[in-house]
């Protein structure tokens, strides 16, 4: 990535470095009440906010945003910190804390609504395809919502937008601040694609996370170009568009999920029972 940032006191990563320490005081707190600390179970999960479509899109969509510091696992918690590590501190020098965190949060709700998206699209074909009766069970079948945790989605939102600052780098970053980009675009690349080899890993919320982060990048970078007043006056207005277009979509989903109100509550039954 870049040697010279990462030997950098923590004077100059500090919000990455509060970030780990929130998902980390978290997650003790969980262990402490009683979550087993390597795999933790579904109603475990649920009752500490992780993404949970039957739920995130009929009454707590604040789930969309509690489900970043929720980790499935001490595995899963230190992976994704060794990568928001790696990734953070760059974005952290490069987009300023500001678009720094902005990219972290959009990038994050970004890849869960992809997510909410699938499972809406599976319960639909589902509930059309099926009747629910006892021998018709949804929760072992292959198109069940699924339980989502953790940071992925918004790491690689910001690995999306550090792949716009190696391929796009500002005019007067000096040589010791560049990124290797041959490394970024492997390490990227094979986040992106280990979710689609190996179970377990929301594939689709880390594409959803890469594409919001990037797309914000992109009218980042592109905003460098105006005067002082017109670059601050594009960054609003791509935040605020950012922001719109993450509550419209958000709206959508839920009016498309109110037909599956209660198909989804015969599954949450069917869950629990």
């Amino acid at each position: 990535m870049n040697e010279y940032l990462l030997k950098q006191p923590l004077r100059y990563w500090w919000l990455t470095a509060l970030l780990i320490a929130v998902n980390c005081v978290l997650f003790t707190w969980q262990v402490l009440s009683g979550v087993n600390v390597t795999d933790p179970g579904v109603p475990d999960l649920i009752g500490w906010g992780a993404d949970f479509a039957p739920l995130t899109l009929t009454s707590e969509n604040w789930r969309l945003l509690s489900s970043m510091f929720l980790h499935i696992g001490i595995m899963h918690l230190l992976l994704n910190m060794w990568a928001l590590y790696l990734f953070g501190v760059y974005a952290e020098f490069y987009y300023g804390r500001l678009w720094y965190i902005v990219l972290f949060v959009v990038a994050g709700i970004a890849g869960n609504l992809a997510s909410n998206y699938v499972s809406l699209h599976n319960a639909l074909e589902f509930s059309q395809t099926a009747i629910l009766q006892a021998s018709s069970s949804m929760a072992n079948n292959s198109l069940a919502p699924t339980v989502s945790a953790g940071a992925s989605g918004a790491i690689m939102g910001i690995s999306g937008a550090l792949l716009v600052a190696a391929l796009w780098p500002k005019k007067d970053l000096a040589p010791k601040y560049l990124l290797n980009k041959n490394a970024l675009i492997m390490l990227t690349l094979l986040n992106l694609g280990l979710g689609f080899f190996v179970s377990g890993i929301n594939s689709i919320a880390h594409l959803g996370g890469f594409a919001g982060g990037l797309m914000l990048a992109l009218g980042y970078r592109l905003s460098l170009n105006f005067s002082a007043f017109s670059r601050y006056s594009l960054q609003l207005v791509l935040i605020a568009a950012s922001v719109a277009t993450l509550l419209y979509i958000d709206y959508w989903l839920i009016e498309h999920s109110k037909p599956l109100m209660h198909f989804w509550s015969i599954y949450l039954i069917q869950l629990n029972s």
